[in-house]
């Protein structure tokens, strides 16, 4: 529970800026979401258990208004109301405490009972839970003394006094949802929801199929365009609810079907980017996730934001699992494994996360040791220097010969002789 104290200053609220009154200090208690889970419908021929884990193939057991008790407010916590997020207002009801009271925000309100073929038309609205307190004066009660175990309380959500001072306005249009997801296993297009034992205090003015105006017969879904079907995931059901007189506002949903449904075959594959990788490199698994009614040869991509689950097994008894979500618009997934994988062959099998028993076949992979190569050789020493030349071998003089010292001696006085001639002359 969210206590937002009233200040005359601008207080963001949900992702809104609410504009507080300049008077007044009490403190609004605001419920943006239901204590309760939002519920999953599926087709009710569904396999035992549901392909969709949880999903209930009987939208009555909380597709109603039905509180369980005095204490315990049941189903009726699932439905909200919208008020305006700019003036907020104030309107009290009792607390699950005994003779306490709360402040919570007064509920939006369009004059008369033409209501707009759609919700975008109307100003930003928020949503707040109802408590199932808010019914609480049939027979007298008053909010400090609340009358809750009464047939109007037990069976109902609204409003019986509208605002504090006492009285729901007349001839003003009220809004309340309720939401729920829609398995991937149930044909959208087809998927009929039927609401029975529906009352209203005073009117209903129209239904809303995820917010367009499809009319005011209980009967909901199935239409002749998309617009006018349930989608896959998560879906709003909004009721206008008119109030004639100055007294209750008040909506009855005593219980819902889901007669025509048409069960689809769900599927995804798994590929694998590379057959070999190496301990260093990723691997890329990627695939598509399809329903397919009976029959059909076409298949229809299960929506962006299905969740889809990879197993991975290998060497020593391996086993790990990611999960990843459809992103594209043809249903398609991926998702990068980390690096660092032991060498050896490797296995990996997709499937739906919300239907673990719908299975891709198996793909395979192969992956390989890092092989080091050893480091190349170191390069070879310089050669050595070159040698100094080795001094050439002196030569031993020829000795002269008799005949030798002769011939020198005859040379030697012939040259003696002409150097003496050139003096003289």
């Amino acid at each position: 529970m969210l206590l937002i104290r009233r200040i005359p200053c601008p207080t963001l609220l949900m992702g809104l800026t609410v504009a507080a009154p300049l008077t007044g200090f009490a403190e609004l208690v605001y419920r943006p979401d239901a204590p309760l889970p939002i519920p999953s419908f599926t087709c009710s021929n569904a396999a035992d258990p549901s392909p969709t884990a949880g999903a209930l193939k009987n939208p009555g057991q909380v597709l109603n208004t039905n509180a369980v008790s005095i204490s315990d407010r049941g189903n009726q916590q699932r439905w909200a109301y919208a008020f305006d997020p700019a003036a907020p207002g104030s309107h009290t009801i009792p607390q699950a405490t005994a003779g306490a009271t709360e402040e919570i925000p007064t509920s939006f309100t369009l004059p008369g009972n033409v209501v707009p073929a759609a919700l975008s038309s109307l100003p930003a609205l928020a949503w707040q839970h109802f408590s199932g307190r808010e019914v609480f004066a049939y027979n007298g009660g008053t909010t400090t003394s609340p009358q809750l175990g009464t047939g109007q309380s037990l069976g109902s959500v609204g409003f019986y006094t509208a605002n504090p001072n006492g009285g729901a306005a007349s001839n003003q249009t009220r809004f309340l949802r309720y939401q729920f997801y829609l398995a991937p296993e149930a044909d959208a297009a087809s998927y009929q929801l039927t609401l029975s034992g529906v009352g209203a205090d005073d009117q209903i003015a129209g239904y809303y199929i995820n917010g367009v105006l499809s009319g005011t017969n209980p009967v909901l879904g199935a239409g002749a365009t998309a617009d006018l079907q349930w989608k896959t995931g998560l879906n709003t059901l909004t009721i206008a609810l008119f109030d004639t007189i100055p007294s209750a506002t008040r909506l009855v949903v005593g219980n819902a079907s889901s007669s025509v449904c048409i069960l689809q075959t769900l599927a995804v594959n798994v590929a694998v980017q590379d057959p070999v990788i190496t301990t260093a490199q990723t691997e890329t698994f990627s695939g598509i996730a399809t329903a397919a009614a009976p029959g059909s040869s076409t298949p229809t991509p299960l929506p962006v934001g299905t969740q889809v689950g990879l197993t991975l097994t290998g060497p020593n008894g391996f086993s790990a699992s990611q999960n990843t979500t459809v992103t594209g618009s043809a249903g398609e997934y991926s998702l990068i494994w980390p690096a660092g994988l032991e060498p050896g062959s490797y296995e990996v099998i997709a499937h739906l996360s919300d239907q673990p028993t719908v299975q891709s076949g198996v793909g395979s992979f192969t992956v390989e040791a890092v092989v080091v190569p050893p480091p190349p050789p170191p390069p070879p020493p310089p050669p050595p220097p070159p040698a100094p030349p080795v001094p050439p071998t002196p030569q031993a003089v020829p000795s002269l010969g008799e005949w030798g010292v002769i011939g020198l001696g005859t040379c030697l006085a012939l040259l003696g002789g002409r150097r003496l001639r050139r003096r003289r002359v």
